[in-house]
């Protein structure tokens, strides 16, 4: 890892954060890599460009730090490297905020303290996220030409997972999940002879889905078409649904019934046999609410 040992703003870049404590924005556009030495008479202060540039990186992030710098990420690999090179230089660069013009922001040299980068094909893949901490002072306004192409990498979905703002609205969510109360239930009103047979029951969720369980009997005969029983307003659904019950008449064993969910409410059976009796239904749906 190279060690940049002499390191600073440009003083480009101090006059970008002079102008930019008066509202007007920094904009970060590459990271630049290099193998060049400073000469003597040269300081990173002076500098205006890299003094042999290799490559350039675009941003694939940037962070403020909240005490008055950010953190401007690029990813560099060097599967398409040709010619290996000592990653000497490191320099950022930004839009001047009046003319638009690029200009090197800071600069690092590590001088003899540089890493060997070998080329493409070589026994070493080399895969780095390259963080430049720099200052922005009292700027009010810092962006970033951001590499979409770029994937998210592990340290980044870290980052992301470990920022409490990352999912304001799903960490919400999974709090009113956890500390909702319960739906209210409430027990079905049977028509046409039908009765209760083990807790018959609606309600429903936050999310207005009606989850609806039936177990009921009756010693009357029916047609196709019968009303077992009619839900409230609030717990019908958004269009007519339709689910399968089963059913057994007089001992015989399970049979299957469609069952319809009405918009008015109409819980009705549609038999597979016509005019049964003595019959015992079980049904489990769930089903969207009319708002």
């Amino acid at each position: 890892m190279s060690a940049f040992v002499a390191h600073d703003l440009t003083i480009n870049g101090l006059r970008m954060i002079a102008d930019a404590a008066s509202g007007k924005l920094i904009e970060y556009t590459r990271i630049a890599l290099g193998d060049g030495y400073m000469h003597q008479a040269q300081t990173p202060q002076t500098m205006t460009g890299l003094v042999n540039e290799v490559l350039t990186l675009q941003p694939s992030k940037i962070k403020s730090n909240g005490d008055g710098t950010v953190t401007v990420s690029a990813y560099f690999t060097n599967t398409a490297l040709l010619v290996g090179f000592f990653y000497r230089e490191i320099g950022l660069f930004a839009k001047h905020p009046d003319t638009g013009e690029e200009q090197l922001y800071c600069y690092g040299n590590a001088a003899d303290f540089a890493e060997w980068i070998p080329p493409s094909g070589s026994s070493t893949t080399v895969e780095k996220i390259v963080d430049i901490v720099t200052v922005i002072g009292t700027a009010v306004a810092v962006t970033a030409n951001i590499n979409m192409a770029l994937g998210a990498t592990l340290r980044d979905i870290d980052d992301h997972n470990g920022d409490p703002d990352s999912h304001p609205y799903l960490l919400e969510a999974l709090a009113n999940k956890v500390n909702k109360t319960p739906p209210q239930e409430y027990a079905i009103q049977f028509s046409n002879g039908f009765n209760d047979a083990a807790a018959s029951k609606y309600w429903r969720t936050q999310e207005s889905v009606v989850h609806v369980k039936i177990k009921a009997k009756s010693s009357a005969t029916y047609g196709s078409g019968a009303i077992i029983a009619t839900l409230p307003v609030g717990f019908r659904p958004r269009r007519q649904e339709s689910d399968i019950g089963k059913y057994d008449m007089a001992g015989t064993g399970n049979n299957i019934a469609q069952i319809n969910f009405e918009t008015n409410g109409d819980i009705r059976m549609y038999p597979t046999d016509t005019g049964i009796s003595s019959v015992a239904i079980v049904i489990n749906t769930a089903f969207l609410a009319t708002q």
